[in-house]
């Protein structure tokens, strides 16, 4: 399948439970609920492994995080987000994000970000766009079924 594919955009509530997780890297799943290439906007509900440690990254536009079950927090910061938390992250903030204990999280994202590698260089660039092509490429590697309606 292309990661073109055709998805109906709706404007209504859709299941979360009707979409599939695709695994990005090991200990990290993801849900693509709602994407809109336009705006540069995407939500991805967050199944992260215990232990698991991003790369550094720096966001270009604004973050909001709801932690629904689990403990994570950025290396270069003193503060957790358990359970119930709600993080927002505004443009240019650059983290490192460490799991402490397995979590789900709701992240909604403006903007595109870049990932460093380890010696600081630029590693990677994410957006509406190509979240949205990771994600099905990703379900598709898996043999998973690609998801024909998403919210806009």
């Amino acid at each position: 399948m292309s990661t073109s594919a055709t998805v109906e955009l709706v404007t209504r509530s859709i299941d979360p439970e009707s979409l599939p997780y695709a695994t990005w890297m090991e200990g990290v799943d993801v849900k693509l609920l709602r994407v809109n290439e336009s705006e540069g906007k995407y939500t991805l509900l967050t199944k992260f492994g215990a232990g698991v440690e991003l790369p550094k990254h720096r966001h270009f536009g604004a973050v909001n995080a709801w932690t629904i079950a689990g403990k994570w927090r950025y290396l270069e910061y003193d503060w957790v987000a358990e359970a119930g938390h709600f993080a927002y992250e505004p443009p240019g903030s650059e983290h490192t994000l460490k799991v402490e204990e397995d979590a789900l999280v709701l992240f909604n994202i403006e903007g595109g970000l870049i990932v460093f590698g380890p010696a600081g260089e630029y590693w990677a660039y994410e957006d509406a766009t190509t979240a949205k092509e990771r994600y099905f490429m990703a379900l598709e590697a898996q043999g998973k079924p690609i998801p024909t309606r998403m919210l806009a």
